[in-house]
């Protein structure tokens, strides 16, 4: 591919290990308890590649699973891909003035994926008062 419009493709080589070995060290440090649901975050996805990234990660978290498990049951996965960096910002209309949204707010509906589990976490309080004018 030329250097120009060539997209990267993010894939954690070795991830099958990486993941057995921290089950085995999340065992030796809980008396050789395995966990039965694990939380998976990935960051530095970009859009168009979250289903390849998804299928290739998956199923070498999958593996490990079998490695180190064996023939006990394997534990749930939730897998979780974060884009932190947006453009989007959101508001709340109130009383005629746009203010901020709260910490805590999550939006889930009107503007997210119609067929992905999406929503944007509003995690923390605007820095600055904000204040927009209505204008007829």
């Amino acid at each position: 591919y030329p250097k120009k419009g060539r997209c990267s493709l993010e894939i954690i080589k070795e991830l099958d290990q990486m993941v057995a070995d921290l089950l085995r060290l999340f065992a030796c440090t809980c008396g050789g308890r395995l966990p039965n649901k694990i939380i998976f975050y990935r960051d530095g996805v970009d859009e168009g590649q979250y289903q390849k990234v998804l299928d290739n990660e998956v199923n070498k978290i999958k593996h490990a699973y079998r490695i180190v498990y064996g023939a006990n049951p394997l534990p749930k996965l939730t897998f979780i891909v974060v884009k932190k960096r947006h453009n989007t910002r959101f508001f709340l209309y109130q009383d005629g003035e746009m203010l901020n949204a709260e910490a805590g707010t999550v939006i889930d509906q009107g503007i997210t994926h119609p067929s992905q589990f999406d929503f944007y976490p509003c995690s923390q309080a605007g820095c600055k008062k904000f204040h927009l004018n209505k204008f007829e």
